[in-house]
């Protein structure tokens, strides 16, 4: 969200105290950039305030039906880190709600990695495009489901150490940091889910996970009895994303009406438009008065087979986690965009799972549920999950 992004970047600014410029060069990429079998650099770029380059590639993983696929993401490392002076730590970055094309971190200015970078951490940042999104622009976005996008993010990670030696860089120790707010929230969690199943070499240091949509059949609920959402083009992109990528058969008119129904393709699918330009257009909270009654009753076939669908990939369910595991959870107690029962969800899974509540963000899972926030909660909110997350961050990286 573009808001949400500036929001993430006024708090590091007024701890950092720099000021942003913008990019000053680009590499070709066809101009001897690394290429590992199907990995492959394919572009650089250089921000001279920050003194940060960054380095866009595609990799190999799967699209949402298990298929080969050549995703994107970003590798964001400031000069201070070099093959003899090595990082001190990854961070697996997990971006939140994004519409445009252009929004996606190998289109857009890294906003983002350029403040870690500024910001003086001597870390090395990647950050997964996601399906839908940089080399796979002409798909449909997989929003919310936190498997694909999580498989998208673990491989780029993966791909990511395969490459950084080719780069002139090198990390020590095994300090890895997974992040995301909003929906990276949702894939942060997913990550630590995927890990489990099918990656035990992979080392989580800690996960910072805020107001994700983990379990969507409680945010669906809940959009039921309210029948209202503070940003409703998400609650329709699930729908759309859902219906196409668990295959549901559901046409468009028995889910949406009006206006939003003639408009789909060229507000949502075409990518041409960012999420306050959607919301914009949209001009309403009422859910009723865009989506059918079908879509929002939990009784009907419709409603009945969205469940189906977010119970298979929802966090909250088909994993064992370590009783050590290490997560700090956030989350709005008034948060109108992604309801507060999602994080509650997730914890009652984790404790039942063996995981213990932590009181100082150590070991465990640590949640904060924050009551200080104002409207736009979600938004808002999102400020403080970055400044607490980053100090946390920043005594990690200080100890040994």
């Amino acid at each position: 969200m573009k808001k949400m992004r500036f929001l993430y970047t006024t708090v590091l600014l007024l701890c950092a105290a720099f000021a942003l410029t913008v990019l000053v060069s680009c590499g070709d990429s066809s101009n001897g950039l690394p290429k590992l079998g199907k990995i492959k650099v394919t572009e650089e770029r250089y921000y001279q305030a920050e003194k940060m380059k960054a380095y866009t590639y595609i990799y190999p993983s799967e699209d949402p039906s298990g298929n080969p696929v050549m995703l994107s993401a970003v590798i964001t490392v400031g000069d201070n880190v070099t093959e003899t002076n090595p990082a001190k730590a990854l961070i697996l970055y997990n971006h939140a709600t994004i519409y445009g094309a252009d929004e996606c971190p190998s289109k857009s200015d890294l906003t983002e990695q350029r403040t870690i970078a500024g910001y003086g951490f001597s870390v090395i940042t990647i950050s997964p495009d996601y399906y839908g999104f940089g080399n796979t622009e002409d798909k449909n976005q997989a929003y919310c489901i936190g498997s694909v996008n999580a498989q998208g993010a673990v491989d780029a990670l993966l791909a990511a150490k395969k490459l950084l030696p080719h780069l002139g860089y090198s990390y020590y120790g095994n300090k890895l940091f997974n992040v995301g707010y909003s929906q990276g929230g949702q894939t942060a969690m997913a990550v630590v889910k995927l890990v489990r199943q099918k990656y035990p070499e992979i080392n989580l240091t800690r996960t910072f996970a805020g107001a994700g949509p983990y379990d969507i059949t409680a945010v669906y609920d809940d959009f039921i009895q309210s029948k209202t959402s503070d940003l409703p083009s998400t609650v329709v992109n699930v729908f759309l994303s859902y219906n196409e990528f668990y295959n549901l058969g559901i046409k468009n008119e028995e889910l949406f009406k009006g206006e939003l129904l003639l408009n789909i393709d060229s507000w949502f699918l075409s990518k041409k438009k960012s999420l306050n330009d959607i919301e914009s257009l949209i001009g309403t909270k009422d859910l009723t008065s865009l989506c059918t009654a079908a879509a929002l009753d939990k009784t009907s076939e419709i409603g009945k087979k969205f469940q189906e669908a977010f119970k298979k990939d929802a966090v909250t369910q088909g994993w064992t986690p370590q009783a050590d595991e290490s997560i700090y959870l956030f989350h709005c107690k008034n948060d109108e965009t992604v309801p507060v029962s999602t994080t509650e969800k997730l914890v009652e899974f984790l404790k039942e799972n063996g995981v213990v509540e932590s009181t100082d963000a150590s070991q465990g899972v640590y949640v904060h549920f924050d009551e200080t926030a104002g409207k736009p909660y979600h938004q808002n909110a999102a400020v403080t999950f970055i400044s607490a997350a980053g100090m946390q961050l920043m005594k990690l990286l200080m100890s040994n």
